[in-house]
């Protein structure tokens, strides 16, 4: 894992990223809801403000289980940008179609001062 730039003051920017990282490693901090195994590769590039933080992320998982099962291909990517979560993934397990998901939410971070564009 790398991170190079700047957080927080009047203005933040910067980079993070993760390559090979053991989705294990991801359990300690955050509660899956599925069997999940893998090597996690992304990317992350921080802007704005802390009252306005900005942030854009890609996320590939490599030889990737999902409960057990072999998964083809999963990445996903997202923004946050005006108190607004935009993500979308896709996955392709053992199916030809994929599993898609996308979806726009408002959501405030607890720090930052400006608020969603609707509730």
């Amino acid at each position: 894992m790398a991170f190079s730039g700047q957080v927080g003051g009047s203005q933040q920017s910067g980079q993070l990223q993760a390559e090979n990282v053991p989705v294990e490693v991801l359990q300690d901090f955050v509660e899956l809801p599925i069997d999940v195994a893998g090597k996690l590769d992304a990317t992350a590039t921080l802007a704005g403000s802390l009252a306005n933080p900005q942030a854009r992320r890609a996320i590939r998982l490599e030889q990737a289980t999902l409960q057990g099962t072999p998964v083809k291909t999963a990445r996903g990517d997202f923004n946050y940008d005006n108190a607004r979560l935009n993500f979308g993934s896709t996955v392709v397990v053992s199916a030809p179609e994929p599993v898609q998901i996308t979806g726009s939410i408002p959501y405030q971070l607890p720090f930052a001062s400006e608020g969603p564009e609707s509730n």
